[in-house]
């Protein structure tokens, strides 16, 4: 983008202008370490939710294997209890893979990716005023 900085007229002008930008260079440069360390923990996240739907699904199978073997009484009532206590878990578990799905991934690594456009864009301007600052 084309900027107004011969417009700036002293070196204090363009001092100015670059302590302004600086402290949002910092900012976003924070925001972007704070989206990066939450992408990573996302993923990992992601992984163990699958991992430990995977488990309860499978457990879940073997069960109601056995259950369905199983004469009526106190033990068969006791894994069915357990059955649903995993049927349970098994919603919680979908609900929260669904919060952790491709479309929030790539919802926040844009966030990521708009962050770097910003802070390049930031880059461009205080190299600009540096350069105009050069010619005063």
């Amino acid at each position: 983008m084309n900027y107004s900085i011969n417009q700036l007229a002293t070196i204090a002008d363009c001092d100015a202008v670059l302590v302004q930008v600086q402290k949002q260079k910092d900012d976003l440069t924070y925001a972007k370490t704070t989206r990066d360390r939450q992408l990573a923990i996302y993923g990992e996240r992601t992984v163990a939710t699958d991992a430990s739907l995977l488990a309860v699904i499978s457990e879940i199978t073997a069960l109601q294997q056995v259950v369905d073997g199983l004469p009526e009484g106190s033990v068969k009532e006791d894994m069915e209890r357990k059955i649903r206590r995993l049927e349970y878990r098994q919603t919680l578990l979908s609900e929260r893979s669904e919060d952790y799905d491709l479309a929030a991934l790539l919802d926040r690594e844009l966030d990521v990716g708009l962050i770097d456009a910003e802070l390049a864009e930031i880059d461009t301007f205080i190299a600009a005023v540096e350069t105009h600052k050069a010619t005063l």
